[in-house]
């Protein structure tokens, strides 16, 4: 079988040279390129992590080509350095705007030199371009980012992210032009060999009780009570699922905990809000609890069973004076029973009746669930609790967001991802914007478990109407612009830069069960605090996201997008952090391909996410996509190697 499938790849290229220099498989398409593999080092310093990725490309042909990589990072990742190294010199990334960056890249590659493009699509999704990788000698790229660590019930969790899912984008509607959806990875079929290695060095700054790995078996190795070291016992991991650590503390966490950094310039400060402990309100007010099931293709299967545990779950804890709904939308929308119905035991027996009938498949139209959820007028007196279920595959992440800001009201919505590597972009805007939360659950995880902590959750005192009263203290730009509220088991992160040292007393503001609350905090603001480098880096990152929130909202003014566009820029150039019109390049000025006008640009693949079905692929999956090359090539193999088999058995 195996000399069949080099004789099948042979054949075409025996019988016509590929044109014009290109590199072309079975299907007459590029023949995407490998990665050879990524060395990810993490380091967390309390709650805040550095990252540095090395990519190494490597071109197994013998014609050079350019090669392009759509990866994920964090969604709230502080990209800040890029280099690239191939052999004989090390090249340092420049940050610039990103329409010069693209222009002077396009130059190199004309030139013949060797470039490296670093854009970001999404603010989880980026995409790295590589010209003149030539034959047999490999290329590293390396990335450097920092971003938080969040606090979930009580746990840390660190994650790196290792796979792109694939994106439903909805058709064009009435004639218009489609959605634009990002850039999607080309998926090789059957997946990868393992070939990501992965190292996270934790100082928790306080003794570690416990820690573990949902998503990988783990060595854990104590370099003492603070301190730990933790490698995949595999020595590498494939890129099929996000890499996720979680770990408790033995120090009970603070109402509100203050971090600071200082180096040469101005310093930057970090207040971490709790909620305040207190007594349940006597007035329980009425709520109508909605549950919103994605039930497209990328779910069918095991993604789905767990929604309906989460859901089956949570139904226990509704009150009797509670109204429930089920909402279930893939390519169409639709309700259990068209209305809300009373949280009795009868109804909820429906309910669960209703819950084993839903099967997933087709296409992922999640505005048409988002409408179905705030559509039906809501009685006095009631409060909208909407727990939305989804693995966040669509490519029109700002559609949906701005839609629910839209409808949401003074409803509140809880995004739930169910996946091994769902679009956290999307699910935390959704908790952001619902002004709710977003947690994420992978399908083999105890989700009976998170859906309890939800229910604790809505039942808990939480801290909303957040304002800080920073007194005489020197602080200037507080970020974000509107401080979200606080839930049971969730902190929130305010950063501010200061300039004149000292400690002043501040007050953080806000409502706890009907009830105004006023916590006193003593600002402590040091001369040199050196260690929280992150810190500066997370602030200019959340300045940007800042203004990405106002500007992809919808109806907003020409001239205030333009004006946020050149904030957003100028806040990327100074401190040296991506967005989405900026981006990272390096050129070697030292020509290496003589014709550089027949090199061609070669995909690099990736594995498919673990759990996604095949039907989320393909023709049917894109509201006007089309399957990627790889896997009409992919078919197209496996119908040529069956024609041959058949010809074999009709020869013997």
């Amino acid at each position: 079988m195996r000399s069949l499938l080099l004789l099948l790849l042979a054949l075409p290229a025996a019988a016509a040279p590929p044109p014009d220099g290109a590199l072309v498989d079975v299907a007459g398409v590029p023949t995407p390129l490998p990665l050879l593999g990524a060395d990810i080092t993490a380091r967390v310093q309390g709650d805040l992590a550095t990252v540095e990725v090395v990519q190494t490309f490597h071109n197994p042909h013998d014609q050079p080509v350019h090669a392009r990589y759509v990866f994920p990072l964090p969604a709230d990742a502080a990209v800040y350095a890029m280099t690239f190294e191939n052999g004989r010199r090390v090249i340092q990334g420049e940050i610039r705007r990103k329409q010069e960056a693209e222009q002077a890249f396009a130059e190199a590659k004309a030139k013949g030199q060797q470039a490296a493009l670093l854009t970001q699509q999404r603010p989880n999704v980026f995409t790295q371009q590589v010209a003149h990788l030539l034959p047999g000698e490999p290329l590293k790229v390396t990335l450097r980012y920092a971003h938080p660590v969040p606090r979930v019930d009580g746990d840390y969790r660190f994650h790196v992210p290792l796979v792109i899912g694939p994106r439903y984008t909805p058709p064009a509607i009435d004639g218009g032009a489609p959605v634009a959806g990002p850039p999607q990875p080309v998926f090789a079929a059957g997946g990868l060999d393992p070939r990501v290695r992965v190292t996270l060095h934790l100082d928790a700054g306080t003794p570690i009780t416990w820690i573990d790995s949902p998503s990988h078996a783990v060595d854990v190795r104590s370099d003492g009570p603070e301190r730990r070291v933790i490698t995949p016992i595999a020595p590498k991991v494939k890129d099929d699922q996000d890499f996720e650590v979680r770990y408790r503390l033995a120090a009970e966490q603070a109402a509100i905990g203050v971090t600071a950094y200082r180096g040469v310039d101005d310093g930057v400060v970090s207040l971490l809000i709790e909620p305040p402990r207190a007594a349940a309100p006597a007035d329980i007010t009425p709520r109508e609890v909605v549950f919103v099931l994605d039930c497209s293709g990328s779910m069918a299967g095991v993604p789905l069973e767990a929604s309906k545990r989460f859901v089956r779950q949570m139904m226990d804890g509704l009150r009797p004076t509670d109204r429930v709904r089920i909402v279930r939308f893939s390519s169409d929308a639709d309700e259990l029973k068209g209305v809300p119905v009373p949280a009795t035991p009868e109804n909820l027996r429906y309910a669960r009746a209703y819950l084993d009938t839903l099967r997933g498949g087709g296409g992922t139209e999640m505005t048409a669930g988002v409408e179905a959820a705030f559509a039906p007028p809501l009685p006095d007196g009631h409060l909208r609790i909407v727990v939305f279920l989804t693995d966040g595959y669509i490519g029109n992440e700002n559609a949906v967001l701005g839609l629910l800001d839209r409808l949401r009201g003074d409803a509140r919505l809880f995004a739930l991802g169910i996946g091994n590597a769902t679009n956290r972009y999307l699910l935390e805007g959704m908790g952001r914007v619902g002004r709710g939360t977003a947690t994420i659950v992978r399908p083999d995880e105890d989700v009976e478990y998170a859906a309890d902590r939800l229910v604790e959750a809505l039942a808990a005192p939480y801290l909303t109407d957040v304002t800080i009263d920073w007194g005489k203290a020197p602080v200037r730009e507080a970020t974000p612009a509107e401080v979200p509220d606080v839930f049971l088991g969730r902190s929130v992160r305010v950063l501010a830069r200061y300039g004149r040292p000292g400690r002043y007393p501040i007050t953080v503001r806000g409502e706890v069960g009907g009830k105004r609350v006023a916590l006193p905090v003593t600002l402590d603001l040091p001369a040199h605090a050196p260690t929280a480098e992150a810190l500066p880096l997370t602030w200019a990152r959340q300045q940007i996201a800042d203004r990405m929130h106002t500007f992809d909202r919808p109806g907003q003014r020409e001239d205030l997008r333009d004006a946020l566009k050149e904030e957003v820029v100028a806040l990327s150039l100074k401190h040296r952090v991506l967005s989405r019109w900026t981006a990272f390049l390096a050129i070697d000025k030292t020509p290496v391909v003589d014709a550089p006008g027949a090199v061609t640009e070669q995909p690099v693949p990736v594995s498919p996410p673990e759990g996604v079905p095949g039907s989320a692929y393909g023709n049917g999956f894109a509201g006007h996509a089309a399957p990627e090359p790889a896997t009409w090539a992919a078919l197209l193999l496996l119908a040529l190697m069956g024609a041959v088999v058949l010809r074999r058995r009709a020869d013997a």
